[in-house]
């Protein structure tokens, strides 16, 4: 069980787990089949037609790798109180990853986009 302050703000785990990750989160949109042959113009808006939204950063990554060995992680990391967090909080218990967050309404969750060559 945990149940720390870190600058202000608790988090309580209620469960037993096998991996703990403290971590930076992303909520990665993979832009693919993008047209970069088309090149990205200032004043212009270029659409791709395709995405996808993963979980992205290297210490959920790694919670997301220990999740496929058949552990049970626990994931803690700061968003901001708004959709991409709501997100990110509802792929991770999808995945199975239980999380112990710091939801901070002065930040913005983090977005990473990737662009994806056809």
């Amino acid at each position: 069980m945990l149940d720390r302050g870190y600058m202000g703000y608790n988090f309580h785990v209620d469960t037993k787990f096998s991996v703990y990750s403290l971590g930076t989160c992303y909520l990665d949109i993979i832009l693919t089949n993008f047209p970069f042959l088309e090149g990205f113009g200032a004043e212009s808006e270029t659409i791709g037609d395709e995405y996808r939204i993963e979980l992205g950063g290297s210490a959920l990554n790694f919670s997301r790798y220990c999740l496929a060995l058949g552990g049970e992680p626990v994931f803690t990391g700061k968003i901001g109180d708004d959709w991409p967090g709501q997100r990110v909080l509802e792929l991770m218990k999808d995945l199975g990853i239980k999380p112990a967050m710091v939801v901070d309404p002065n930040v913005h969750t983090n977005i990473g986009p990737q662009f994806v060559k056809p």
